[in-house]
């Protein structure tokens, strides 16, 4: 097998999780439990605060008078129509719709980096495919009817427009409408204007600002609840169950070093107190991603600034202390762009990192829950977390020894 072929890290994470999921049924077989993917209540348990938060907008109130609803006012005012259908018909609805955006999403992605088809787009395609169906983040977001396979569609879309080496006038504004949309449903699509300004996309920016605009002006006062309410509320949250955030794994790593010092004789506890260091790990690896891309000497084509863009995904499911494992099918989209990149880095250190990335991709799609269920130890529960985080470090990583070595040639250049 030749493992420099751009499609090894598709087939190495769906692999993976298919060996994940069989040794899963066996361990049922052994546990003689019943396997339960995640914990349900009933289809559409988050769909339930927008199907409410709209019903409340359309009876002429506010969309925060439900108290479960803790996103931007514009998803509530999209939603409205459907609240003239049954709840559990409006919740298959947009559960099949979040699994089709999420598919979409990814293949977006897939085609922007790799426009010809051919035998490796069709490995790379199988792969993602077979990957997406084994996931736990898309299970557990199509159960809960949660938005963010679309906000996945609308950034994949965005980056695609904005990456478009075509002048047409019209694929910078359709870009700053999409990031506009996604950030105006949920909060984290707001980093891509890191890499929108790294590179230089100036138009898509103006146009994402202006329609932004647009969106609070329609009904400034659903903001002000929003930020008043829901969002606070939202950023102080925390919960160990079903949590991939950085502060989770940094929590868990920190009881797994207090279980090990008590082993020890030294019982000690502080691994809830580790949150600042969760957010100064997360600034660190943000801003070495962001310094790195600033400090490049050289403008990148379509398909760099796609793939570059997207290893800022990662960095979106991180915070704030609750970022639920669904929201984890954001990592999915990265897979292309790390497919992209394998076969063309010649660096032991770089290919180092696309493998970390690879990696935290599969380690963050497994069924957590299920194990969790099946053993009784909450502890399964970090594993999508640490997949995570793994990611992030080997994103940044992976940026950082790029940009050295590309500093690297041009010092030779100059010498020679």
């Amino acid at each position: 097998m030749d493992f420099r072929r751009e499609w090894f890290p598709a087939v190495f994470i769906a692999g993976t999780l298919a060996l994940a999921t069989g040794l899963l049924l066996l361990l049922h077989l052994l546990c003689q439990r019943d396997v339960v993917l995640h914990n349900r209540a009933f289809l559409g348990l988050d769909y339930d605060a927008f199907y409410k938060a709209s019903a409340s907008l359309v009876e002429g109130g506010s969309p925060y008078d439900s108290p479960r609803y803790v996103t931007p006012p514009l998803p509530a005012l999209i939603n409205a129509p459907l609240t003239s259908l049954p709840f559990k018909t409006a919740a298959i609805l947009v559960s099949a719709g979040v699994l089709f955006a999420t598919i979409v999403g990814v293949a977006l992605a897939a085609r922007s980096l790799r426009p010809d088809s051919g035998g490796e787009f069709l490995a790379v395609a199988g792969s993602l495919l077979i990957t997406i169906f084994l996931s736990y983040p898309v299970y557990f977001l199509f159960d809960r009817g949660n938005i963010d396979g679309f906000i996945l569609c609308l950034m994949c879309g965005s980056l695609a427009a904005g990456a478009s080496g075509k002048r047409a006038a019209f694929l910078p504004c359709a870009a700053g409408l999409l990031l506009a949309c996604a950030v105006s449903s949920k909060i984290y699509p707001v980093l891509l204007a890191i890499p929108f300004t790294l590179y230089k996309r100036w138009a898509a920016l103006a146009w994402a600002a202006a329609f932004q605009i647009a969106f609070i002006l329609i009904r400034p006062s659903y903001w002000m609840d929003f930020y008043r309410g829901a969002f606070v509320w939202r950023v102080n949250f925390y919960t160990h169950e079903e949590n991939g955030s950085i502060v989770s794994a940094v929590r868990w790593s920190g009881q797994l070093a207090e279980f090990l010092l008590s082993k020890a004789g030294a019982p000690l506890r502080f691994s809830e107190s580790l949150d600042v260091a969760a957010y100064a790990l997360y600034a660190f690896l943000l801003g070495m991603m962001a310094v790195t891309d600033f400090k490049r000497k050289r403008m990148a084509d379509k398909q760099e600034f796609y793939a570059c863009a997207l290893f800022y995904l990662p960095f979106m499911a991180a915070i704030p202390k609750v970022s639920y494992h669904y929201e984890l099918v954001l990592l999915l989209a990265l897979i292309p762009s790390v497919c992209y990149l394998w076969p063309r880095s010649n660096d032991c250190w770089t290919t180092a990192a696309l493998m970390l990335i690879t990696l935290g991709i599969a380690v963050s799609q497994m069924q957590a829950t299920a194990l969790e269920k099946l053993t009784g130890n909450g502890a399964f529960y970090s594993i999508p977390g640490f997949g995570l985080l793994l990611s992030m470090v080997g994103c940044a990583t992976y940026r950082l020894r790029g940009y050295w070595l590309e500093s690297k040639s041009q010092l030779r250049h100059l010498v020679y």
